[in-house]
């Protein structure tokens, strides 16, 4: 099976199907939600209570978890009641069924099967393009006859796609304690210095809020500047074309709860950083820059595929994670350009 704009042979042995190569509890339990996800139809919600004799029943339920708002059941009318009334569900799905609870961009990666563009186009609200730098070994592919993507065809290259932070919808994550990062990737080799994934930061600090790795056998949240806030044990090299969620939430008492990575939808357990203090807040510092795939001075590709990429404001539940990745796993493209 080969793919286009091959720089070896290694992608087409790699093949395009996502190996497990983390917990297979995601695994188990995304199979068991793939249905309902990729329909993405959310479950009904609860029944509303009766209401007292000679009055109205009580209203619907909350809509289904991550799909189109479900109608709640009417309440059973007490004695000598009126009717129930139904509950109106209020979904929160995005382009693709997609979650976009708290969304702030959007890039699905997909503007071309080969060579090289100009920016890669935002679908979220207020859209913010990012301007590709191209670079020799940087370029457009398509896995499979599906999937776009870019490629860095080695590490520490300066080939990126990015923007400037100051003035844009980015500037909402400044002070907030809640935000995600989700990305589809599949990467081979990454640079000893941290090659970033879905970076901001300026210059060379290693990250306000951002997903690097440092070795192809570990994750990392970098974020603060300089502060290692996570790290956790997954093979890179070895696992193909994955979804990944970093979900940052520094208001749980439990400094364990306050950053979670998710694998195809598995959580992955902590081997490493120092965990946010309770409410810590990020700080996005002086003249930061949105990156994909490397930091604003590049240097720091990895060698591999980007696929996907999005940011949200707010923290993902592990609901939103399967019912994303769910989707994800299937297409990565924009549905409407989706051969």
């Amino acid at each position: 099976m080969k793919t286009t704009l091959l720089s070896s042979n290694r992608w087409a042995r790699r093949g395009s199907s996502p190996r497990v190569g983390v917990s297979t509890l995601g695994w188990m339990t995304l199979a068991l939600t793939l249905a309902g996800a990729v329909g993405a139809c959310g479950g009904n919600g609860a029944a509303g209570s009766g209401g007292g004799g000679g009055s109205p029943g009580g209203t619907g339920g909350a809509p289904g978890t991550g799909g189109m708002g479900g109608g709640g059941a009417g309440g059973a009318g007490g004695t000598g009641a009126g009717p129930g009334s139904g509950g109106e569900g209020g979904g929160s799905l995005g382009q693709g069924g997609l979650v976009d609870r708290g969304l702030l961009v959007r890039y699905f990666i997909d503007e071309a099967t080969s060579g090289i563009v100009g920016e890669l186009n935002d679908s979220a609200p207020t859209p913010l393009p990012l301007r590709i730098t191209p670079s020799p070994g940087l370029q457009f592919v398509t896995e499979s006859g599906a999937n776009r993507g870019l490629q860095w065809d080695s590490i520490e290259l300066d080939g990126r796609a990015s923007a400037a932070v100051s003035g844009t919808k980015l500037t909402r994550l400044e002070g907030s304690t809640t935000g995600t990062i989700e990305v589809v990737l599949d990467i081979h080799a990454v640079a000893p210095l941290n090659s970033r994934i879905s970076h901001i930061g300026f210059d060379q600090e290693s990250g306000r809020f951002s997903l690097g790795a440092n070795t192809t056998s570990r994750l990392q949240f970098r974020w603060q500047s300089n502060v290692l806030g996570g790290e956790w044990e997954v093979p890179l090299s070895s696992l193909g074309r994955a979804v990944v969620h970093l979900v940052l939430d520094t208001e749980p008492p439990d400094p364990e709860a306050r950053v979670k990575l998710y694998v195809n939808g598995a959580p992955q357990a902590r081997v490493g950083g120092v965990l946010p203090s309770q409410a810590q807040a990020i700080q996005l510092g002086t003249d930061p820059h949105y990156v994909l795939g490397n930091r604003e001075v590049g240097v720091r590709s990895f060698e591999g595929r980007l696929h996907y990429a999005a940011m949200y404001t707010e923290a993902l539940s592990s609901e939103d994670v399967l019912h994303n990745t769910a989707l994800l796993l299937v297409s990565d493209d924009t549905p409407s350009a989706a051969p």
